[in-house]
């Protein structure tokens, strides 16, 4: 196993962040999906494409040889390539993690929004809530005002009852 700090932007914050998500080593790394490393704190989704990309690079450098034979010379380079083939490989290489950060870069934007939105509803429902409570509030107050006239009134008529009972 090739451990995590030898991947080029990894040091010892990241490894532990990386440690605690349940990625140990760079091979973890490399297997792992970008959506699970974009989820760290710190690392957007473009740096977990380079994280990604560079972890697959180290491991395709260091495949493991098997114990008791000897490391393979590589091939010697035949030929150059042009300036314009390697730019073509490189868009190609690209172009799906650059499609992968694409779309984790809009989820992450609609993610944003629905929250924003979660957010406004939440506190709308709040304004409405007092709205409604102190509505509530002054209706009790008219009512209670409403009773007091009423037993006011109440009260007069029973002594102008007494009154002209005592007249009769």
């Amino acid at each position: 196993m090739t451990a995590l700090t030898e991947v080029k932007g990894v040091g010892p914050s990241l490894q532990k962040a990386l440690n605690d998500k349940g990625i140990e080593s760079a091979e973890d790394l490399a297997s792992a999906r970008l959506e699970d490393l974009a989820g760290l704190r710190g690392v957007g989704p473009t740096r977990a494409a380079h994280l990604h990309s560079a972890a697959r690079e180290l491991i395709g450098a260091k495949a493991p040889v098997p114990s008791g034979q000897a490391t393979a010379r590589p091939a010697p380079k035949t030929k150059a390539k042009s300036s314009t083939a390697k730019k073509t490989e490189d868009v190609a290489k690209k172009a799906p993690e650059e499609e992968t950060v694409k779309a984790l870069a809009e989820a992450k934007r609609k993610q944003q929004r629905a929250e924003e939105k979660a957010r406004r509803f939440k506190r709308d429902a709040k304004k409405a809530l007092e709205k409604f409570r102190a509505e509530l509030k002054a209706a009790k107050a008219k009512l209670a005002k409403s009773k007091s006239k009423l037993a006011k009134a109440e009260a007069k008529l029973d002594a102008t009852k007494k009154k002209s009972r005592k007249k009769v």
